[in-house]
């Protein structure tokens, strides 16, 4: 809705209904000879709509018994925001809005109840630029988040599952700015500061005990992990470096009587992360740079082919971090080393 020439104020509404559905077993089969000639399975339940378990002693469970548990959420959300422009070339704007991630199961095993709904408050004021005859374009925004029952992956017994904190914020700003400082080349810079911790992640549910789950070395087996509860209220969230900054350039030409070539360069750097919520593991920094050279003959302007390179450096970096319950210590999974590759695309 404009409020004058310059002055323009959006709103939405939705509403949302998610419904979710969770159905499983464990069968465990016993090889023959263990309790006769043939083959025994037995199946443990697991989970039902009912939170019975099922049969008390977990075998004889027929298929009607599988099980299993739905659950229904239902939300409004919204979302207002106002924009200025002071001329062609800057306009300000300020943004609040309501956003809801559905519950969910844990499906390894399907045991627990399902998650709460994920519930964010999101407030955001920013500046958006096109200066020197569209040459340069600088955006810059300031924003500040307050989630409810943040969904998260935790660990239990050496397996990643989801969980819900109690609270979190995370607040920070962030920036880009590209620019065209020659006849076919583009430089494009971008940085992003952000602050993540929860506010509230000990006792969740209100049962008594902590529901943060940490790991220690075990006094009783030397050289195993226990797996305790903490307060983890006041940890930084998981994954969120403080400080993130990406780069890069791009190079067209356009080569008489045979097509058009692009070189593309990018650069993404990023400081330590924690791995999980009781920031006991931490990813040190780590940056990655990608490469691509693209061409596409002048006579077949349909056909582009493209080689592209990934971590060039061959840097070392983990993608994942966990513990191993009852194991040795922790596990990583590696990310990828450099790698390389060719493609055709055709355009019709």
């Amino acid at each position: 809705m404009p409020l004058g020439e310059m002055t323009n104020v959006t709103g939405g509404l939705r509403y949302t209904v998610d419904k979710v559905r969770g159905t499983g077993y464990t069968d465990v089969t016993f090889f023959p000879g263990i309790f006769g000639p043939d083959p025994f399975v037995l199946r443990a339940q697991q989970f039902d709509a009912k939170n019975d378990f099922g049969n008390p002693n977990g075998i004889n469970i027929v298929d009607g018994d599988n099980p299993s548990a739905s659950k229904t959420f239902k939300k409004w959300t919204y979302k207002i925001s106002a924009d200025h422009k002071f001329n062609d070339d800057v306009m300000a704007y300020a943004s609040y809005s309501r956003g809801y991630k559905a519950g969910t199961f844990n499906t390894l095993p399907l045991d627990t109840k399902a998650l709460n709904p994920e519930i964010v408050d999101a407030y955001e004021i920013g500046l958006k630029t096109e200066l020197f005859d569209r040459k340069v374009r600088f955006n810059t925004a300031l924003f500040w988040n307050d989630i409810s029952n943040p969904q998260i992956q935790a660990q239990r017994n050496g397996l990643v599952f989801l969980a819900n904190a109690g609270s979190a914020r995370t607040k920070g700003a962030e920036f880009d700015l590209t620019t065209v400082v020659a006849q076919g080349l583009t430089l494009r810079l971008g940085g992003t500061y952000l602050d993540a911790k929860f506010r509230n992640f000990g006792d969740v549910d209100g049962n008594g005990t902590l529901d943060c789950a940490s790991y220690v070395y075990s006094p009783t087996a030397p050289g195993n992990l226990d797996q305790i509860s903490i307060n983890c209220s006041g940890n930084r969230m998981p994954y969120a470096s403080k400080w993130k900054f990406s780069g890069g350039a791009s190079y067209v030409r356009e080569i008489d009587g045979a097509g058009e070539i692009t070189v593309d360069l990018t650069g993404n750097w990023s400081s330590s992360f924690n791995w999980d919520a009781d920031n006991l593991i931490r990813e040190p920094s780590r940056f990655l740079l990608d490469g691509a050279v693209a061409f596409t003959p002048e006579r077949w302007d349909h056909l582009t082919m493209r080689f592209w390179m990934k971590n060039v450096t061959g840097k070392k970096n983990n993608i994942n971090y966990y513990a191993q319950a009852s194991g040795s210590a922790f596990a990583s999974a590696p990310g990828a080393p450099r790698t390389y590759g060719g493609e055709l695309v055709f355009k019709f």
